[in-house]
């Protein structure tokens, strides 16, 4: 009897008729929004200087013999050891072979000898403050579902234990050593340059922004090969690691290139890989790519409102 009853109401025509209407919107609404999008990604990218393949191929070369040197070497013989001693942990050998990569890849090779600007390699300024405002939800958000997880399984909440193992300077040392230092750089290096130098090359009169997603992104997994060496893994256990530094990757640069906030991405990598807890709880990763996928989506109407006009001049 209810089915039949269903069955008439829906064959009722002003119902019908307003069921195809809101269908019809809603296809149209979203066709408009994904146009929108993708003609936004492509003109931030035809916006952005073009650099010269010399510079590409320069870094991309010693790059990958600088950090192999630094990972089967510097760190290998632990000659940066004394730097976390002087400091307490709040420096760390990371930070400091990352500010190298800095001065030497981006200020020295990229923007010096590649002629590009702040701006071209995606640190534009009035991103800066929606950024941190985007970062700060995520991280507080951790925290508040860690305590919630805590108070049901173990009736109240779990300071992190890191606190205790290894002290407050190395866990805040640690975390500075991402969002100023590896995350920072590989932000710079392999999203705001290398995603669009090559996304520019490999188009014809539009950025062909798949091709220079997936070489950018490929480039990005094997410079972790030394890495995974310095760590003791097998062939077998290197081959799914850089899959999944390849699919990290491509997830850091879609949030780049639909917010076009190259400071949001260096924030959520640096919480992905230090994310700083205060409790223990959840996997943190997966809250983190959890909130940054929503943000992602939410971009456009809600965290995108809060950055001033589009730069086009360099600044600082």
């Amino acid at each position: 009897m209810k089915n039949m009853l269903a069955y008439k109401w829906l064959e009722n025509p002003d119902i019908m008729e307003f069921y195809q209407s809101f269908k019809l919107e809603r296809k149209y609404n979203m066709n408009r929004l994904t146009n929108r999008i993708r003609t936004r990604i492509r003109t931030d990218i035809q916006n952005t200087k073009e650099t010269t393949w010399l510079t590409i191929v320069i870094f991309c070369i010693t790059y990958c013999i600088f950090t192999a040197f630094i990972n089967l070497v510097v760190f290998k013989q632990n000659y940066l050891g004394f730097i976390p001693d002087l400091t307490m942990g709040i420096m760390n050998e990371t930070l400091t072979a990352n500010w190298v990569n800095i001065l030497l890849f981006v200020f020295i090779l990229i923007l010096i000898q590649g002629k590009l600007s702040i701006c071209d390699i995606g640190l534009k300024k009035n991103r800066f403050l929606s950024a941190v405002l985007a970062v700060i939800t995520i991280w507080v958000i951790l925290q508040l579902l860690n305590i919630a997880v805590a108070v049901v399984i173990d009736g109240k909440p779990v300071i992190y234990s890191g606190w205790n193992k290894y002290g407050a300077p190395y866990v805040i040392g640690s975390f500075i050593a991402q969002i100023l230092g590896n995350a920072l750089f590989e932000e710079i290096a392999f999203r705001g340059f290398l995603l669009v130098q090559l996304s520019k090359k490999c188009g014809n009169k539009k950025p062909n922004i798949i091709l220079g997603l997936v070489i950018s992104q490929l480039i990005f997994a094997l410079i972790h090969v030394p890495n995974r060496i310095l760590n003791g893994m097998s062939i077998l256990e290197i081959l799914p690691s850089l899959l999944i530094v390849f699919l990290l990757g491509v997830f850091f640069s879609i949030i780049y290139l639909f917010t076009d906030n190259l400071f949001l991405a260096v924030g959520i990598h640096s919480l992905w890989n230090m994310p700083l807890l205060i409790f223990d709880g959840l996997q943190s990763i997966w809250v983190v790519m959890a909130m940054s996928i929503v943000l992602v989506i939410a971009w456009e109407a809600i965290i995108a409102k809060l950055s001033f006009k589009s730069e086009t001049s360099p600044s600082l």
